[in-house]
């Protein structure tokens, strides 16, 4: 059987000129324009770059072939090869570099000198280890798509406020993309919220390790939740403010009312 990589890049065209008795020339056109083939192989590029996903990445056929038209023209293995080194170095086994290249196959493109081995530094640089880094990128792989300067700053940013790398990778193992939220327009201003409600640094930083989405939502939803807490005749003074802060954040209004009517009617005020 004559397989794909064997065949003769003229079966394509004679495909094309099939077209031709019942349709315009543009459609022929058309046709050899989006059925890209390497010269060298005879092989279409976007099945080239399929087997690569499968053999190379562990993807399965049909994730390969969607992959793949992402990809565009490759003109050899060396730029994904590089790619894939780079993860290995760093200790990534074959399903994080699965799960890291699936979440976005362009990164098979990135210039590992230019754009991915500075972030990995960089990483390194703020005291994280290889295992440290392996976990942070796969839980929240969109950080090596950001500039190195927003990388560092947000995770300097992080570790002033949780006061331990380990807690931060713990942090990102448990909430994919938390790295992903901008410091300035959903992070800081949650935290100016809670100080002006007089949570200082050292409670700050217990809510942030115990429950940091009560600090990644859009600052609207938290004020508003406050303004209910107030409501409920809870001051921001009292005791009981933080803590009813931090569990009226894990249930809806519609829940925290049935439960109050149920201890109600034991007496319960």
């Amino acid at each position: 059987m004559t397989t794909l990589m064997n065949r003769s890049p003229y079966s394509l065209l004679s495909k094309a000129l099939a077209f031709v008795p019942c349709c315009r020339p543009a459609d022929a056109a058309l046709f050899l324009a989006t059925h890209s083939y390497s010269a060298a192989s005879g092989a279409p590029q976007s099945s080239l770059m399929a087997e690569y996903l499968v053999s190379s990445c562990g993807f399965d056929p049909d994730q390969a072939a969607k992959a793949s038209k992402l990809l565009g023209r490759i003109e050899s293995r060396q730029q994904p090869d590089s790619v894939l080194g780079l993860f290995k170095s760093y200790g990534f086994d074959n399903t994080q570099v699965k799960k890291v290249i699936s979440a976005k196959p362009q990164r098979l493109l990135l210039d590992v000198e230019k754009t991915l081995a500075p972030k990995f530094r960089a990483l390194q640089d703020l005291g994280f280890s290889c295992s440290d880094i392996t976990h942070i990128v796969r839980s929240n792989s969109g950080v090596i798509s950001h500039k190195s300067g927003t990388i560092v700053s947000k995770i300097q940013l992080w570790q002033g406020l949780l006061g331990s790398n380990d807690f931060l990778v713990k942090l990102c193992k448990r909430n994919r993309w938390f790295l992903g939220y901008s410091i300035e327009k959903r992070i800081q201003p949650n935290i100016e919220i809670l100080r002006d409600c007089g949570v200082t640094d050292r409670k700050l930083t217990i809510i942030l390790r115990h429950h940091p989405r009560l600090i990644i939502q859009k600052a609207e939803a938290l004020k508003a939740l406050i303004r209910y807490i107030e409501n409920l005749g809870v001051a921001r003074t009292s005791g009981m403010f933080l803590y009813t802060l931090k569990v009226l954040h894990k249930v809806s209004k519609k829940n925290f009312k049935a439960h109050s009517e149920f201890f109600k009617g034991f007496g319960w005020s």
